[in-house]
């Protein structure tokens, strides 16, 4: 995840700069989601089945926001209303920011074991490449270009657990998404270890010096 310019490129998350640690502590499998409430991601969902899951009582919930506009307040109303309702529960932990800092993302999602991607639609996910470089486990919908992304990281990364809500079924989308949950959290539980740091690092380097090359070409090419 960068921002580029024509001398100094900002990464997100730079290659090496930091990583989950290799053996956690037990306790708590640790979930996170991270950003603004947007439509495409059914936090609410995640909220109605995770606060009342008992397989999942064991687990933590971290919700890291960017802080609401009176729009955004009319808008994701029942969001909001579900994170009120929820936030009784000692297990959640809600952290509203006026806009996070690439460091406070780092430092939320760093922390977790699970970054959650709950999207009712998206094409590609800055968040998922975010997972892979902080070597935490990703929970995914498999829709989009999402598969794809990972395909360009075979042979270095795992697969997130996915869970399918591409097809007309809406009423098992809580089931599904609760037995994705579910098996994170078993991996977890059972020693789940993030891909290589090292080998990852240099494959960001590498895939960042090809893409900063193809953008100077076509930049050329307009010259």
């Amino acid at each position: 995840m960068i921002n580029g310019g024509s001398r100094k490129v900002d990464y997100v998350a730079p290659p090496g700069k930091r990583r989950r640690e290799v053996q956690r502590a037990a306790g708590p499998t640790r979930f996170v989601i991270y950003g603004s409430l947007r439509p495409n991601r059914d936090v609410e969902l995640v909220l109605a089945c995770w606060r009342f899951a008992r397989h999942l009582s064991e687990t933590t919930m971290h919700l890291l926001l960017r802080s609401p506009s009176r729009a955004s307040l009319t808008e994701d109303a029942g969001v909001w209303r579900a994170i009120r309702e929820n936030a009784c529960d000692s297990r959640l932990h809600v952290d509203v920011l006026p806009f996070p800092t690439d460091d406070e993302v780092d430092a939320a999602v760093a922390d977790a074991d699970c970054l959650l991607l709950p999207y009712r639609w998206a094409s590609h996910s800055g968040q998922l490449e975010h997972a892979y470089d902080l070597g935490v486990l990703p929970v995914s919908a498999r829709l989009g270009y999402l598969p794809d992304q990972v395909a360009l990281h075979r042979g270095l990364v795992g697969e997130p657990v996915w869970f399918d809500w591409s097809d007309d079924a809406p009423y098992d989308h809580g089931a599904r998404l609760l037995e994705a949950m579910q098996t994170a959290h078993a991996a977890i539980q059972d020693g789940w270890q993030a891909h290589d740091a090292d080998k990852f690092a240099d494959h960001r380097r590498r895939e960042h010096v090809g893409i900063m090359a193809r953008y100077h070409a076509l930049y050329q090419e307009g010259q």
